[in-house]
């Protein structure tokens, strides 16, 4: 491999790498602020954005990575030291751990589709870094889903809750706003009604929670899974509608890397074996 060729792969890892920071620091966030899911506003807005980002952009990084840098074993290198990077910017914990072998083995499949059907081609194209993003696509998704799901798990064992209480508060807000949007004037009529209505509606919807939760807590250790399941297929769903902006993204990088001089167009001949009479 020649000195140019070295550096500019290390230049592409490292996008990789700075890339796969920004994804397990946002795993970090997603993991500690868990709460912001149950109760949707502007922190969940800001949260999913940047969840959005980060994997979109590695997205594009894992792209430029897999079709530029050679031979396919450093790039499954890279992607191998992406991923410790990731679990240390998130959490170090067998979970993590395990899913960053996942993450790992995925990474793997996806870079050899991508480095075979690039080969195989007559003329280069982004085409290919489409069809096998959904691979890649999959793991980041599950990496933040997972990251929910154990932030949840460890803020309700230290707090000892069943449903969450941000939750509880958001449907309790939005109950009451109803009820009140309802009854109109009327609880300006009598003084002291509103106050009085209000302390009613929470003493009934606790004890609706208080039912709601006996008959749930034999099922907690199922309940993260479960979130993990939900958050997981709402950001595959959400992630197949904008799963072309890093396929636009390279098509628009790939044309300036070769106008800078960055990448070069390399023709080769290929020696064709037919059976014939």
């Amino acid at each position: 491999m020649r000195y140019a060729t070295m550096i500019k792969s290390a230049v592409f890892l490292a996008l990789l790498a700075a890339a796969g920071l920004l994804l397990g620091t946002v795993c970090k966030r997603v993991y500690q602020n868990n709460a912001v899911l149950f109760s949707p506003g502007r922190e969940l807005l800001h949260l999913a954005l940047w969840a959005f980002g980060a994997i979109l952009l590695f997205a594009a990084a894992a792209g430029l990575v897999a079709a530029l840098v050679r031979p396919l074993w450093l790039v499954i290198l890279g992607f191998a030291l992406t991923a410790a990077i990731i679990v240390v910017a998130w959490k170090i914990s067998l979970v993590t751990v395990i899913l960053g072998l996942v993450f790992i083995a995925l990474a793997a499949i996806y870079a050899r589709a991508v480095s075979r059907e690039l080969d195989s081609r007559l003329d280069f194209s982004v085409r290919p870094l489409a069809e096998e993003q959904k691979t890649l696509l999959f793991v980041l998704a599950l990496l933040v889903s997972v990251s929910f799901a154990l932030g949840y798990a460890a803020d309700a064992r230290q707090r000892g809750y069943v449903i969450p209480p941000a939750y509880k508060q958001f449907t309790a807000d939005l109950m009451l706003q109803a009820i009140k949007a309802q009854v109109g004037g009327a609880l300006d009529l009598i003084p002291g009604m509103e106050a009085a209505m209000t302390a009613e509606f929470t003493r009934s919807l606790d004890q609706f929670w208080v039912e709601i939760e006996a008959k749930v807590k034999p099922y907690v250790p199922y309940i993260p899974v479960a979130l993990a399941v939900l958050l997981f297929w709402i950001l595959e769903s959400l992630l197949g509608l904008v799963s072309w902006i890093p396929t636009l993204l390279l098509s628009m990088i790939f044309p300036l890397l070769s106008a800078l001089g960055v990448t070069h167009t390399l023709s080769k001949t290929k020696e064709a074996r037919r059976l014939t009479l």
